[in-house]
């Protein structure tokens, strides 16, 4: 009881601060690459950019660099993999994406390479061929700040190196999906990320909540949810109007 107070007074300071501090503006005008270490991160972080794009009517491609299978452990990998799969039909069928935007890594849930590690390498050649295929205007990826899943830092490090290594260059987001959750109001009080900046999604929020649900109340026969289980307190932020978004230097 006394963990979830604070998690809630840390949310709720975060969007104070985020109230005062961060720059507003409208999600971005482009086509969009959405890099999603498992599937639901691209709706729970970047759900009202992905809406905003496709009602200007830009091209929107998204990877899922793992299947999650390791958000269900109560059940074999083989039929969580099959059963996120048919959640992430959905979400596209509702988007009204054809399935040749969505392209799947296969990379081991909880194993997403980082820079350094097996894999890495190979991973960051094959998001640099997408990179260059679709010329993407933006290229949008979970946020260092997340810290915790590790697959989300393993994906910011990934989109970066990926980046640099394409001949097309893209603008680099990172979006927050756990920072919401893992940052201190006062990591930004103390240093303030000068690329940082709150996206107004108000239009397309009730859309966007549709989506979230999609994934996120979908359960088993024996009440298991398919996404795994998520703090109460995370999942209010994903019910807030804005999306937060941080302009990444590509070195």
């Amino acid at each position: 009881m006394i963990g979830k107070l604070v998690h809630t007074v840390f949310l709720f300071c975060l969007r104070i601060t985020l109230a005062l501090r961060a720059p507003y503006a409208v999600p971005p005008t482009g086509s969009l690459l959405v890099l999603a270490p498992h599937p639901d991160d691209e709706i729970l972080g970047a759900g009202g950019c992905i809406l905003a794009a496709l009602a200007q009517r830009q091209r929107v491609h998204i990877v899922y660099l793992t299947d999650g299978e390791a958000a269900c452990p109560d059940y074999k990998a083989e039929q969580v993999i099959s059963e996120r799969a048919k959640l992430t039909h959905s979400i596209l069928k509702q988007l009204d994406l054809a399935e040749q935007h969505c392209y799947r890594l296969h990379l081991p849930d909880g194993s997403v390479p980082h820079y350094g590690q097996p894999g890495f390498v190979e991973t960051v050649n094959q998001l640099g061929q997408l990179i260059d295929r679709f010329q993407p205007d933006y290229v949008l990826a979970t946020s260092h700040m997340d810290y915790w899943p590790f697959d989300h830092v393993a994906c910011a490090e990934l989109a970066e190196a990926a980046i640099a290594s394409a001949g097309h260059k893209p603008v680099l987001y990172e979006y927050w999906v756990w920072a919401w959750y893992q940052l201190r109001p006062w990591q930004l009080w103390y240093k303030w990320p000068p690329g940082l900046f709150a996206v107004n999604i108000r239009p397309w929020a009730t859309r966007k909540q549709v989506l979230v649900k999609t994934y996120l109340d979908a359960t088993s026969s024996l009440g298991k949810p398919w996404s795994g289980v998520l703090p109460g307190v995370l999942r209010r932020a994903f019910a807030f109007n804005i999306e937060v978004l941080e302009k990444k230097s590509i070195q």
